[in-house]
């Protein structure tokens, strides 16, 4: 079973033997249902940390409050060689998602990028656009910009003035999907790890998958890493080797994550 946010960060030293797993907002719906197959499978429960983000996470890792953190890319060298190991997880496509009632199945990637911005007011089919931002330095915009090389010089700016800036990638799905108007970017593992109802359009003809990323059709995508103190523990262990696993694999699938072959650093 999972348990979110029951360790609360408390110190290593005063934890059970439950794995404490925690990071970046985009990777904690697949970590959980992850854990959850493990348990399921007679492993030890997981207790996941509400979102930190990945250098949240890396730092609570270093300061012996994570068992295991979730990043949205590979750990720096310094942690490396300090004695922490890594391993690739998976990748997503990195979406544009909107609000249902914006009505859209397709946008080119101009048009995504003047919503995006608030270059554009409103919809086609009426309404007002309510873009909603994140810090630049995120990674899914920063991949978006740097996988769509037609978006990335509308998105230079700080957004149109009354944009809705979110922090963590749960508040800021959670806004696309119960703003009327919202549009923003997210990934397609998250939103089908959070059941979240938003709508994602094609981009200049091609629907975002797993498929499509797989060969290459689809660019922009997120990867995901996982980073922990050497030796791990016994649950922690037990837990990283389930990742490798066919159900383990069955289940990133199923949520449009590619498993990334993996030599752990």
């Amino acid at each position: 079973m999972t348990r979110l946010g029951a360790a609360a960060l408390i110190p290593s030293a005063a934890r059970a033997a439950a794995p404490t797993c925690g990071g970046t907002g985009s990777g904690l719906g697949i970590l959980r249902l992850l854990a959850d197959d493990h348990a399921h499978a007679g492993g030890a429960s997981v207790d996941m940390v509400p979102s930190l983000g990945s250098p949240g996470g890396l730092a609570a890792l270093r300061a012996g409050r994570l068992d295991l953190a979730i990043a949205a890319g590979p750990p720096p060298a310094v942690m490396l060689a300090a004695g922490y190991r890594s391993r690739p997880l998976a990748r997503t496509p990195v979406v544009i998602a909107t609000h249902p009632a914006a009505g859209v199945s397709t946008l080119t990637s101009e048009a995504a990028g003047r919503l995006l911005s608030g270059a554009d007011r409103a919809w086609p089919g009426g309404g007002a656009v309510r873009p909603i931002r994140r810090e630049r330095v995120e990674s899914e915009w920063a991949v978006l910009r740097g996988a769509l090389p037609r978006i990335a010089p509308l998105l230079g700016g700080a957004g149109p003035a009354g944009s809705l800036v979110v922090l963590s990638a749960q508040e800021n799905l959670a806004a696309i999907a119960m703003i009327t108007g919202a549009v923003g970017v997210t990934t397609v593992g998250q939103v089908g790890t959070e059941a979240a109802a938003v709508q994602v359009p094609a981009i200049d003809g091609l629907a975002p998958s797993a498929p499509a990323l797989a060969a290459g059709a689809w660019r922009p995508a997120l990867s995901l890493h996982l980073v922990w103190r050497d030796p791990a523990p016994a649950p922690l262990a037990a837990f990283l080797a389930h990742l490798d696993g066919p159900s383990a694999a069955a289940l990133l699938a199923r949520y449009a994550y590619i498993s990334l072959e993996h030599a752990t650093a």
